[in-house]
């Protein structure tokens, strides 16, 4: 529920890449001595500098617009999980006349359970194998 503006704002757009995401995306295109961009952000908002490849990033605490279910695994559409979010989880900030008055579970369309979230890593989480290599 906390997460409800966030989740809905990154699908439509809400913020746009910074300066300093751009200088990233520069270090690439003109230098070519970008190796490797290591992002504490779970925004994903270097994921709009087009022309830097999704390779050079590595979102060391995930990325709010890739969603999976803990339980099997199975990768979730970001767009389906989004219409999710806007059916089943109640808007807490009052911003959505439409929002329903309370939550209810968003189950994974492979196993059924009740376990589907962004891939973002929580206190305590293990860092994505990307981070290592």
């Amino acid at each position: 529920e906390v997460r409800r503006p966030f989740i809905l704002g990154t699908q439509e757009l809400k913020w746009k890449a910074t300066i300093a995401h751009r200088f990233i995306e520069l270090l690439h295109t003109k230098t070519a001595k970008l190796t490797r961009h290591y992002t504490q952000n779970i925004d994903g908002l270097i994921s709009q500098c087009a022309e830097l490849p999704s390779k050079k990033t590595v979102d060391v605490h995930g990325t709010i617009s890739e969603v999976c279910c803990e339980n099997c695994g199975a990768d979730v559409d970001f767009s389906d999980f989004c219409n999710e979010v806007r059916s089943k989880i109640k808007d807490i900030y009052r911003q959505d006349n439409n929002a329903p008055t309370e939550s209810s579970p968003i189950q994974c369309k492979a196993c059924r359970k009740a376990t589907v979230k962004p891939k973002t890593v929580l206190f305590g989480s293990c860092l994505p194998d990307e981070f290592f290599s």
